[in-house]
């Protein structure tokens, strides 16, 4: 480290540097929070609804996180090109990447869902033999096929927006639809405290319903915001 300088005299932490990271850096771990949160208290109120239940709900909360891996990473990498074309002041680029990366990402989590539908009994029984997990964990299978989608939506947006060092409005974002769409109406569907819902939406299933529909409002949310960002007419300002 000698010839760049470093660790060869005492200097103060500079605020003007730790502060943009601060502001990036807190929202984002928030986010993460938000997020993990959000299923275990997904999971704690499940708890209530019986073992095999719960055990059912795990196996599929197992599964996404699984199909999850390859949005996230394909998050990661678009975001990177994204800031790549940003830093080198390529802002039709930096927008015509997100767009792709957006796109492929949707089109991927597609496939991903069509493939643990198809796949719904082999993937089930490879966890568990017991058939009454099984037949718990069955029908949660065609939420989280459609999830995938929603999923991969929101989780390119957010990146995506982090390349352009936006942070605070996606955290806010996923508070409202994951901690009050998701767990509040999870917890108003799941356990039946409104009478007129149909039968199938009590349960676990009110909660992945309502999870799935809360990701789906944030990854609205998120890419509208992406498209105000990166418009031409703000390039020019």
């Amino acid at each position: 480290y000698h010839p760049l300088g470093i660790f060869t005299q005492w200097e103060w932490p500079r605020w003007d540097r730790i502060r943009p990271l601060l502001r990036l850096g807190v929202p984002m771990g928030l986010t993460y929070l938000i997020e993990i949160t959000s299923f275990t208290l997904m999971s704690i109120f499940i708890t209530r609804l019986g073992t095999e239940t719960l055990a059912g709900h795990q196996i599929i909360a197992n599964l996404s996180a699984v199909a999850y891996m390859m949005p996230l990473s394909l998050s990661i990498a678009t975001s990177t090109l994204v800031a790549q074309s940003i830093g080198a002041r390529d802002m039709a680029a930096a927008r015509r990447i997100g767009w792709r990366g957006i796109r492929f990402g949707a089109s991927l989590a597609v496939v991903i869902g069509a493939l643990l539908w198809l796949l719904r009994e082999p993937l089930l029984n490879a966890y568990v033999k017991d058939p009454a997990v099984v037949a718990r964990a069955l029908p949660l299978m065609l939420f989280v096929a459609f999830y995938q989608t929603f999923d991969a939506v929101q989780v390119m947006s957010a990146f995506i927006l982090r390349a352009y060092k936006i942070a605070l409005i996606p955290t806010l974002i996923y508070a409202g639809s994951l901690w009050g769409v998701g767990l509040g109406g999870g917890y108003v569907m799941g356990f039946g405290l409104i009478d007129w819902l149909p039968a199938f939406t009590r349960g676990a299933s009110g909660f992945w319903l309502a999870n799935s529909i809360s990701l789906a409002i944030a990854g609205t949310l998120l890419v509208r915001y992406f498209m105000q960002v990166s418009r031409p007419e703000r390039r020019r300002t």
